[in-house]
């Protein structure tokens, strides 16, 4: 169902949401340093992998537009590559 180049950020995505959900229900106490590498190590992966899908869907949309426009340039206009804007972690 998940094109081959995105299979294996889609299942780590997966897994540590699942850890991060079982984490959050409050059915076992976990101490502070478990809390802190389970919201920082674990958390920080989940949205690595989720920046991973999203800019795979960012690239094959602009391919696809980029072939609309290489076909009908007249009816598709010249798309513009999407950029991720990163910010300086000391302003958080």
């Amino acid at each position: 169902m998940i094109v081959e180049p995105c299979r294996l950020y889609a299942q780590a995505a997966v897994a540590t949401l699942q850890v991060l959900l079982v984490c959050t229900r409050g059915q076992r106490a976990y101490t502070s340093r478990e809390l802190d590498y389970i919201f920082k190590g674990v958390g920080t992966e989940f949205f690595k992998n989720l920046t991973r899908l999203t800019d795979y869907a960012a690239q094959e949309k602009f391919n696809k537009q980029q072939e609309d426009h290489l076909r009908d340039p007249e009816r598709h206009p010249s798309p513009t590559q999407w950029t991720r804007v990163t910010t300086d972690d000391r302003f958080f």
